[in-house]
């Protein structure tokens, strides 16, 4: 599956940015749904309860007893210890429903009230209401065998949904491509995958969760109604079926390897409640959006708009034996930004403050910083997915010329002495409040898959950079005390777009000091400002995608598994490709085929054999200078007990259950 992602942090990509800082769940939800205008201003919602009937048989003889029996008082029922808590969010949703992102805070919520169906946590998928994720190695996930006729859809080796005819690959039952010869029948792939539920979870009403109700989710999803944004695996889907109460199973369109298919598994709809309604009206039923059914830990007890909703915990959660939740009420009051929900934090009023973008609480780190050393609160950094990178123009646009000529970073030599003339570190201790680490690759050494022992590093070393200039030419030093070779300056064009924001910021600082680390090797630099438009849009028009520069500066939002895509010859924008994600222009067969085999590998040993190939390749070839990866960061009551932040989890929240209040 392709995904292009250049700039969360620019109005192009907003859908990306959703991704993480909107806190989506697994399918992408569409668009937000109004409320009823009939609409009390205080919901409130009364807690389920059991009441068992007992019916006593009286005796019809009374007995005497032969002797008087002490007093006995019985040993006083414990009081729980109130244990409350106040999270402070911005953007109050309109809706809760599953289905209906309806403002960034609607994700945060979504944490109290659903827990799972899995989660993407250190870099990594893992299940939570489901028993494991489904594998190829053991069954639970496998091809079987179809045929398919000239005229017939099948989905090519390139995931594009097609007839069958002449010269369209697929692949075969082997794993191999293939390419079709005209009227002939073909046998390929059909992915089958099952997904099996956990047996105890329950709805906060009681009723057991059951693979019925992932099967709902799915078909209010296959509704065209549906407010939903990607329909790619739902368009190359053929049946997705409950086979017993905890067991559902999907099956792929003919040809279709879905490599994302451990995420396969449906957010459930509750069919005995809303087992009768279509998707258009879900998204008009006001149960649905302001009081949805959920198997998490808290439940809705009250909601007034425009201040806050309040939750107790649920009954019913399917882990309530363990002592979950913690907590005994979760309040999230919703404010005005960011700023105040930190202030909130620091002067004790939110125990919690979530922020809903990259950009939130920068410019206040000194004050958090502060408040964190003086014990006002508790301050957690967290290595993210938003990666920042300067991409070596290897391969220009048609009309691109360099000063320093056409062809100067074809060969990666000089892009490896450059490498050593840029201090990563002091970028590090500028913008990051010295948190973090030199990226060395397109993931954190954090990351699961992360081959050290196969990456080439690039210290920071200007003597080394100078000598390697030295060594492929650039000897020549004019009176300005810039290299020459061949006539041709080492003058480059550093591009960026600068947004209003604290990533305008960053990336000024990080340019202005990149531009002087470079002067000591001897490389004129000049900063290119553009806007977004103009440093993003599709080739040939954009700067960057359109291969009109030398350095270029962006940051990308990474998900768990590494994007070797982004840098494979196939994604070269063209004329038949404008959307390439491949901006330098970077082509080596060894890297696209490893790093295809990577993302089809098939046993997680194959896996890692490919991505150690990957890493092992770019970090030699080097098309783009890794420089380091944004920082999260969690703020805190300093009694707060069991936060964890997680560097790619989209919440926070992610683990709530298990938050304690020490006393």
């Amino acid at each position: 599956m392709k995904l292009r992602v250049p700039d969360l942090l620019q109005p192009r990509f907003i859908l990306a940015l959703a991704a993480l800082s909107s806190f989506a769940v697994a399918c992408s939800p569409g668009q937000p749904v109004q409320p009823p205008t009939a609409v009390a201003d205080v919901v409130n919602i009364p807690t389920a309860e059991v009441v068992e009937t007992v019916t006593v048989e009286a005796a019809t003889e009374t007995p005497v007893p032969t002797e008087v029996p002490a007093t006995v008082t019985p040993a006083p029922t414990p009081t729980p210890v109130p244990k409350p808590l106040t999270l402070c969010v911005q953007n109050e949703p309109e809706s809760l429903y599953i289905y209906s992102q309806a403002a960034q805070g609607w994700g945060h919520i979504q944490e109290l009230l659903r827990d799972g169906p899995y989660e993407t946590k250190a870099f990594g998928l893992q299940p939570v209401i489901l028993t494991a994720l489904p594998s190829l190695e053991d069954g639970s996930a496998r091809f079987e065998t179809v045929r398919v006729v000239p005229g017939q859809p099948i989905v090519t080796t390139e995931d594009e949904l097609v007839f069958l005819e002449a010269g369209v690959t697929y692949w075969t039952p082997d794993l191999e491509i293939a390419e079709a010869i005209d009227g002939e029948t073909v046998e390929t792939i059909q992915m089958v995958v099952d997904y099996q539920l956990l047996p105890d979870v329950t709805w906060s009403d009681g009723t057991p969760l059951t693979a019925a109700d992932s099967v709902l989710g799915y078909e209010i999803l296959a509704e065209e109604t549906a407010p939903y944004l990607n329909r790619f695996v739902i368009n190359r889907t053929v049946d997705y079926r409950a086979v017993d109460a905890q067991t559902t199973q999907w099956r792929g369109a003919a040809g279709f390897f879905n490599t994302d298919y451990q995420r396969g598994f449906h957010e459930p709809l509750p069919v005995h409640v809303y087992g009768e309604l279509s998707a258009e009206e879900l998204q008009e039923d006001s149960a649905v959006n302001l009081a949805p059914l959920g198997w998490g830990a808290f439940q809705i007890a009250e909601w007034q708009p425009g201040r806050y909703i309040k939750f107790t915990p649920n009954p019913h959660y399917y882990r309530a034996a363990e002592g979950l939740p913690h907590l005994t009420e979760v309040k999230v009051e919703f404010v005005e930004d960011a700023q105040q929900a930190a202030q909130r934090v620091i002067s004790g009023t939110c125990d919690v403050s979530v922020r809903d973008a990259w950009n939130a609480w920068e410019t206040e780190m000194d004050t958090i910083v502060a408040a964190a050393d003086a014990g006002a609160m508790q301050l957690q950094y967290v290595t993210g997915p938003l990666y920042e990178a300067i991409d070596f123009g290897a391969l220009p646009g048609l009309y691109y010329r360099s000063a320093a000529g056409r062809d100067v970073f074809t060969e990666p030599e000089l892009r490896q002495a450059l490498a050593h003339c840029i201090d990563r570190e002091s970028l590090i201790d500028a913008v990051q409040w010295g948190q973090g680490e030199v990226a060395n690759i397109f993931m954190p050494s954090t990351h699961p898959e992360y081959a050290e022992t196969a990456i080439t590093t690039y210290d920071y070393d200007p003597a080394k950079g100078n000598r390697l200039l030295d060594e492929i030419g650039w000897d020549g030093i004019n009176n300005n005390g810039v290299r020459f070779r061949n006539g041709n300056l080492l003058s480059l064009r550093y591009n960026i777009n600068l947004p209003e924001s604290y990533t305008g910021q960053l990336r000024e600082t990080v340019a202005n000091l990149v531009v002087e680390d470079l002067a000591e090797c001897g490389v004129f630099t000049e900063i290119s400002t553009h806007t977004a438009i103009g440093m993003y849009s599709d080739w040939p028009d954009s700067i960057l995608f359109g291969r009109q520069f030398d350095l270029g500066h962006y940051g990308w939002l990474l998900p768990g598994e590494p994007r070797c895509s982004l840098y494979t010859t196939s994604e070269i924008a063209t004329t038949d490709y404008l959307a390439g994600s491949n901006a330098s222009g970077y082509s080596n067969e060894a890297f696209d085929a490893a790093c295809a085999a990577m993302d089809s590998a098939t046993t997680a040993d194959e896996r890692e054999r490919q991505a150690k190939i990957v890493q092992r390749q770019f970090s030699q070839d080097l098309p783009s200078l890794p420089l380091f990866f944004r920082q999260r960061i969690a703020i805190s009551n300093p009694k707060l007990l069991n936060y964890d932040l997680d560097a790619t989890h989209p919440s926070p929240l992610w683990n709530i259950e298990n938050w304690d209040i020490a006393e």
